[in-house]
């Protein structure tokens, strides 16, 4: 240090040859650091203008990519915010990749609580219409002047016919449908367990059961929906057979395709046209397999399957559902 202060010193040592001899020399040069130092400083200063302009530009490209980015979710609280306020149905915007899975999902669970509310209103709907009739024969009967005993039977019979259509339009409402995240219920443990519930209804009846479907087939259906469904054309199978019914179940391309087979009388052609018109009221179902199939076509129908009725060439009916795995 030079008066207490910092500096820098070079030597540079040489050794000067003259005629009498080398003598060493050492050049010294002694230099402050202020210069050094402010060249440092300059450095700092540079340095610290530069990142913060890249910090800057940084935060800028981040705003503008989050922008970007969140567009499409900006779009879908829109489109959202349209549905709320009755606008619109669904979501109707392209959306990427990433976005298209929610959306999808979005739209169809807006689909299903539109079919939803459709057949609630449309279950009230059938059930006022078809409470019409009973209602007017009970007035009738209430209001004419046949025998005690005629009125009381007639009565009797619209009650009960009134409650039966209840029953039946209480279920189709009831139907729950397709819809997102619903599970797979395996088809077999279901069958067994509404083959043994049946059985014990018809204990004058000991048909061979046969049944043919693999512990691997399942289908992506309300469990309730499903055991109405099946509980149905058991309960048909049971209630008409002579002394067989054959029940199978296995997969075809994209398909789950059931049959319930009895070797009963069957069905008149006439008959089983009118059970599968698609409108047709409780009150106006053939009696018979008519109440039970036309439940089983509505809860096919929310599903978007299909139901086939026909009779066996060897005797019997033959029901085929054929609905999405």
């Amino acid at each position: 240090m030079i008066d207490g202060e910092p500096h820098f010193i070079y030597s540079y040592g040489v050794a000067w040859a003259t005629q009498s001899g080398s003598y060493p020399l050492t050049f010294n040069v002694i230099i402050d650091t202020v210069l050094f130092e402010a060249q440092i400083e300059r450095y700092r200063e540079d340095l610290w203008g530069w990142l913060s302009v890249m910090a800057v530009l940084l935060l800028v490209t981040q705003m503008l990519v989050l922008r970007w980015g969140l567009q499409p979710m900006r779009k879908v609280s829109t489109e959202l915010t349209a549905i709320e306020s009755g606008q619109q149905e669904n979501l109707k915007g392209n959306y990427p990749s990433e976005l298209k899975l929610l959306t999808d999902s979005i739209n169809s669970l807006i689909n299903h609580e539109h079919k939803q509310q459709k057949r609630y209103r449309n279950g009230l709907a059938d059930l006022a219409h078809s409470l019409k009739t009973p209602l007017a024969v009970l007035q009738g009967a209430v209001n004419g002047e046949e025998d005690e005993q005629i009125r009381r039977k007639t009565i009797h019979e619209q009650i009960d016919r009134m409650d039966n259509i209840i029953q039946y339009q209480l279920r189709r409402a009831a139907t729950a449908g397709s819809s997102p995240g619903m599970g797979l219920i395996t088809l077999r443990p279901i069958i067994d367990r509404i083959v043994t519930t049946v059985a014990k209804a018809y204990r004058n009846k000991h048909p061979e059961v046969t049944i043919e479907i693999g512990d691997a087939i399942s289908l992506r259906i309300d469990e309730g929906d499903l055991m109405e469904l099946l509980g149905n054309l058991v309960d048909n199978a049971f209630k008409w057979c002579r002394r067989s019914i054959h029940l199978s179940a296995s997969y075809q391309e994209n398909q789950v395709v059931i049959q319930v087979k009895d070797d009963g009388p069957g069905i008149q052609a006439h008959e089983i046209a009118r059970i599968l018109e698609r409108g047709v009221r409780a009150d106006q179902s053939t009696p018979g397999h008519g109440i039970g199939l036309a439940i089983v076509r509505d809860i096919i129908q929310v599903y978007g399957g299909e139901l086939a009725v026909e009779n066996n060439r060897t005797g019997g009916l033959c029901v085929t559902l054929r609905m999405k795995k």
